[in-house]
């Protein structure tokens, strides 16, 4: 109770204080002489009859919290309006709360003779339950709810907390499953889902307890923060260990799952800030993913610069293709034996608006790693017949071919078969004067549907060619189960100047004629590549030694003299 004389001021004062709806709690500065009112009492766990025997030591011991006990003379003096306390204790009932506490000097009757405080009161609450809730919702908000793991969000605080940290150089390592949606294509969802919490737990277990923060950042991707690394070796260590922990059999359903994931893995270089450290680990992932997947790459500079740039032109090609910024060129494709054009091959690039011309080894991979080479293939598709039929009308006398390059996507995606009869009644162009160029990897990789649809584009009259003969398979007895009626040989091939090469290259002509294949060589460059070739019995040929591909206001001139005549 408050001390002092119980006239009618006092009395008011003691009666709110033994009604009061909060914890309220006297004491002497040393924490002696404790006084409770029944709220403070039943808060603690305690009578109020016991509280009076008791210090504030007893809930908040000065080698706990010193800080606290060091504000006391500030209070009484007045220096300090009021202290705020938050922390645990222990009540009556033996059970552990979190109280708020605000401690404030009582100034009207309780001063020394240098006017300080002579006595204490805190004002307390059970903050327990709204802590806890704070905390749940901290949690949720840093942790990812499937899983469990911390989210992108807490591990890139601590990933930056690591960088800053100077003394050590952390690196990281960012998986990703490979082929999860298969999982949730042929399981459902909820089976991709508990393998997900499966492999989080796992590799929490196996590479948590060594220092090391596991994160989801997503989807099927996780992510292994190692604060400190000693060098590229113990990094890449880490990253072995996930690859073998993911591949363990996961049991789901009575079967057992089992998958693979790719990483990429960077160690910190000094330089990098914490998203431009996952950028880099995130191309290195997908490094991993082209080397074949159920592996690790690790951090290269000049290739994560040349991935930025593919990822780049991806992001600019769907623009670029409504500007329609392709441009098509031609190149003749000339008969050996009288050096006369008797086509061209449509061939096509990219210029930018700002005058750079992209080749298609930069972005045609993009293309078909995007899908983006489905409606660039039809553009380029409508482009070569349109012309063609322009040149045909204006020389009668000198019919050509013309030959286009299909992507496996033009084939797996979209009705290519559909899309080159409408692209040839548009322009009337006769399909025998049409040539579907496939290249001999994407043909032999194929399914079903590649010889289905090469097999309809034949009837209709359209001719097929393998490109790049030689770079794949080289399989030239599966080659005659399929409606091929050409093969254009790699270019190193050509180029080839030792024996071992010339006898290749004689023996796949001569293979390809017996098969009635006609046979292009292309890269031709030199009169005597020509020549050897032309006694080789290859038919027809293309490369810059009779022109480079040339935009399409140049080409007509090449239908009459296929050697380009600079003027």
């Amino acid at each position: 109770m408050v001390a002092g004389p119980r006239d009618g001021a006092g009395a008011m004062r003691a009666a709110a204080f033994e009604s009061a709806g909060v914890g309220l709690l006297t004491f002497d500065p040393d924490g002696s002489a404790l006084a409770a009112n029944p709220t403070g009492a039943a808060l603690l766990g305690y009578s109020v009859r016991e509280l009076a025997g008791m210090s504030v030591a007893d809930f908040v011991p000065p080698a706990e919290a010193p800080e606290v006990w060091a504000e006391r003379n500030r209070l009484l003096d007045g220096s300090l309006d009021s202290l705020r306390v938050v922390r645990p204790i222990r009540t009556g009932h033996g059970t552990e709360i979190w109280i708020d506490a605000t401690v404030t000097a009582l100034r009207e009757g309780t001063r020394d003779d240098a006017g300080h405080a002579t006595r204490l009161m805190a004002v307390i609450t059970d903050v327990t339950d709204s802590l806890r809730e704070q905390r749940r919702l901290e949690h949720l908000a840093s942790h990812d709810p499937l899983t469990g793991l911390p989210n992108r969000s807490l591990f890139f605080d601590r990933l930056q907390a690591a960088i800053d940290d100077g003394d050590h150089r952390p690196g990281v390592c960012y998986l990703d499953l490979d082929g999860f949606k298969v999982v949730n294509d042929t399981l459902g969802h909820q089976a991709g889902d508990r393998l997900l919490q499966v492999l989080g737990a796992r590799l929490r277990d196996d590479l948590g307890p060594e220092g090391n923060l596991v994160a989801r950042m997503g989807g099927d991707e996780f992510v292994v923060l190692v604060p400190d690394t000693t060098d590229r070796a113990a990094l890449e260590s880490v990253a072995v260990r996930a690859l073998d922990t993911v591949r363990q059999p996961v049991r789901l359903d009575g079967r057992d799952i089992v998958i693979s994931a790719s990483v990429g893995v960077v160690r910190h270089d000094g330089e990098l800030c914490p998203d431009e450290m996952m950028r880099a680990a995130d191309t290195t992932l997908y490094s991993a993913k082209r080397e074949g997947r159920g592996r690790y790459a690790s951090y290269d500079r000049e290739r994560h610069r040349s991935d930025v740039r593919r990822f780049e032109l991806s992001a600019q090609m769907p623009e670029a293709l409504r500007r329609d910024d392709f441009l098509v060129v031609y190149q003749p494709l000339v008969r050996l034996a009288d050096e006369r054009t008797v086509g061209f091959e449509a061939l096509v690039r990219w210029q930018r608006p700002d005058g750079e011309l992209i080749g298609p080894d930069r972005f045609i991979p993009v293309a078909e790693e995007t899908g983006l080479v489905v409606p660039l293939g039809r553009r380029v598709l409508d482009e070569a017949c349109r012309r063609a039929r322009e040149w045909a009308d204006a020389d009668p006398d000198h019919p050509i071919l013309m030959s286009v390059n299909v992507a496996a996507r033009q084939i797996s995606e979209s009705d290519l078969v559909a899309d080159v009869k409408a692209t040839l009644d548009r322009h009337d162009w006769p399909a025998e004067r049409l040539q579907i160029e496939l290249t001999e990897s994407d043909l032999m990789t194929g399914t079903g549907r590649p010889s289905a649809t090469l097999r309809e584009l034949d009837r209709m009259g359209v001719r097929i060619a393998i490109d790049d003969f030689g770079t794949g398979y080289s399989n030239l007895a599966y080659l005659r189960h399929l409606p091929v009626r050409s093969l254009k040989l790699a270019g190193h091939f050509v180029a080839g100047s030792a024996e071992r090469d010339d006898v290749i290259l004689r023996t796949l002509i001569s293979l390809a004629s017996a098969l009635d294949l006609e046979v292009t060589a292309e890269a031709v460059e030199t009169e005597e590549q020509a020549r050897r070739l032309r006694g080789y019995g290859c038919t027809n040929a293309q490369g810059w030694y009779y022109a480079p591909a040339v935009t399409a206001d140049r080409a007509p001139a090449l239908i009459r003299d296929p050697f380009l005549r600079d003027s």
